[in-house]
């Protein structure tokens, strides 16, 4: 199972290396002029190298920025469950303790009743 962070790493890499690939096919494209067989709007696309940069940095940044929500909600989530948790405990171990001592009252009670039988 993954961590957070190692998820993020992950995500690291697979921008760096679609960033390389998408370096590599824009000047790969540039250096050959294959643009006169593409449609327009790929044109545009293929010739502004800084707009696709933008946009898969943004892509990056966006699930960078998912993956921070979910683990902030994770955490979030974890901590109230400890709390309740743990309130839960403590409210029952109080209760216990409360009826021992109410057993211990009444079991001193008992025994100060027999000595006074006694006497």
């Amino acid at each position: 199972m993954y961590t957070f962070a190692e998820c993020r790493n992950l995500g690291d890499d697979f921008h760096h290396k679609v960033q390389e690939i998408i370096v590599s096919t824009l000047e790969n494209v540039a250096k050959e002029s294959q643009l006169e067989n593409l449609p327009q709007d790929v044109k545009m696309l293929v010739t502004d190298k800084e707009n696709v940069m933008h946009a898969l940095d943004s892509n990056h940044k966006h699930h960078l920025g998912t993956l921070n929500d979910r683990e902030q909600k994770l955490l979030t989530s974890v901590s109230s469950w400890k709390i309740a948790f743990f309130k839960e405990v403590h409210d029952k171990i109080t209760q216990q303790n409360h009826m021992r001592i109410s057993d211990i009252h009444r079991y001193a009670d008992f025994l100060r009743e027999q000595l006074e039988g006694f006497q």
